[in-house]
């Protein structure tokens, strides 16, 4: 939805439209969370030992070797095997010393383009107000620009369409509200704050031209800005990983080994790109080169 229409590989085109006007698009039931929960609990019966709000400092190298990574704590854990899922940026730039790099890897870094962020508004709709939308996902582009960031375009998502269990009171729907926005826009704003105020003034008074009564039917439940969207996933400028256009998409977006000897990178910033399909199969092809490097048959 952010590309110029020549920037767009068509498989990437073909997939979206086919998933969107005829398939429909899916969803974990109970949210998100419950596949979280899910792959935690068969990696913990496999002997897997999850830690959780242990931020990883740095992945330490020698002799072009993945060693182990070291914890915010300055906790030390070796490992023979590392598998990254964080942005490629953030991998290559804050948890590896360039100095281990290649020139063909450093190369490879710095050219990298990063996708928009986005402005999230999560609201609490009375169904009512939503009765002529059709689909849980609708996209509206009230004005094309070359500058997306200041564009119409706004994306709707109702999970509570697709599964009730989200909302307790059985008259409302879960809406939530994305437009992108420029990172660089809000780190540079003398107040913040004020900004998000005024652009959630913006979308919504746009989302009342468009669904009437949203307005003073709908209750603001929570604004993440871009600045909100990197301080909690860590991602640099609150993006979901490279820009997916021609240069950088599919298998032209690296694979899952780069350079070093025992790591692996796995999420949006690598083959075959952005969403949880795409990202959890990533994280499927690391396992593979895994199990087949240690000898072993694959299990499926």
């Amino acid at each position: 939805t952010l590309l110029k229409p020549f920037e767009i590989p068509a498989f990437i085109s073909a997939y979206l439209m086919i998933g969107i006007h005829r398939e429909g698009l899916y969803y974990t039931r109970g949210s998100n969370n419950s596949l979280i929960q899910e792959i935690k609990r068969v990696a913990e019966e496999s002997g897997v030992n999850i830690f959780t709000n242990c931020e990883v400092k740095e992945i330490f190298v020698s002799n072009s070797f993945a060693r182990g990574v070291r914890l915010a704590s300055d906790r030390v854990i070796h490992a023979d095997r590392i598998v990254s899922n964080t942005t490629a940026i953030n991998t290559f730039t804050r948890l590896i010393e360039r100095r281990h790099l290649s020139d063909n890897l450093r190369h490879k870094i710095d050219v990298i383009e990063n996708a928009y962020s986005f402005l999230y508004i999560y609201l609490k709709v009375e169904k009512n107000i939503l009765r002529n939308l059709t689909s849980p996902n609708a996209l509206y582009i009230s004005r094309l620009s070359d500058d997306f960031g200041e564009s119409g375009l706004i994306r709707l998502f109702v999970p509570s369409m697709l599964d009730n269990s989200l909302v307790r009171e059985k008259d409302f729907h879960n809406l939530i509200v994305s437009t992108p926005e420029d990172a660089q826009k809000w780190k540079t704003h003398k107040y913040p704050e004020k900004m998000k105020k005024s652009s959630v003034e913006r979308v919504l008074n746009m989302l009342e031209n468009i669904i009437p009564g949203i307005k003073e039917g709908a209750r603001i439940v929570d604004v993440r800005s871009p600045i909100d969207i990197e301080k909690i996933t860590g991602r640099e400028d609150g993006t979901f990983g490279k820009k997916m256009d021609f240069r950088q998409g599919l298998y032209n977006r690296g694979g899952n080994r780069v350079g070093l000897e025992n790591l692996y990178l796995a999420g949006d910033s690598t083959f075959p790109g952005q969403g949880i399909s795409m990202a959890a199969y990533s994280g499927r092809l690391c396992a593979e080169l895994i199990i087949k490097e240690a000898g072993k048959k694959l299990p499926f």
